[in-house]
């Protein structure tokens, strides 16, 4: 490695270690539900997304809607994802490359369906963060 690079492995580490408790006194403040000092700008969008959604802020959501909300939106990200490939890559996408990617899909999300085959390529990201209550 050069110089260089080793310096900004070292600012981005500060940089990290400076700014992570502003943002966990943020996150702990959105948590508890207490305004902070973004809720001027996106409470009105957030309270629009819930009233176009039909979520009511103060209930809980059960173990059974959080599922099925889960899986809609997977699916929904799933279709999306499939449209954009036809749509916008040069020419489009042919359709036999669909079940391609759904069989790379269902390998990303089915650990044992990957498990002789080692770590996937790309990164998995967390589906979201889980809050005890």
């Amino acid at each position: 490695m050069r110089n260089h690079e080793f310096i900004q492995i070292i600012l981005f580490i500060g940089l990290l270690v400076l700014l992570s408790p502003l943002l966990g006194r943020y996150m702990a403040t959105v948590f508890e539900g207490k305004p902070t000092w973004l809720s001027p700008v996106f409470g009105p969008i957030e309270r629009f997304l819930y009233l176009a959604s039909g979520i009511n802020r103060n209930e809980e959501m059960s173990w059974m809607k959080y599922l099925w909300a889960l899986v809609a939106f997977n699916i929904a990200g799933c279709v999306l994802t499939i449209i954009q490939m036809m749509t916008f890559l040069e020419g489009g996408m042919p359709l036999d490359g669909i079940p391609s990617f759904l069989r790379w899909a269902v390998w990303r999300c089915n650990p044992t369906a990957r498990a002789d085959r080692g770590p996937h390529p790309f990164g998995d990201a967390s589906p979201g963060i889980l809050i005890p209550s």
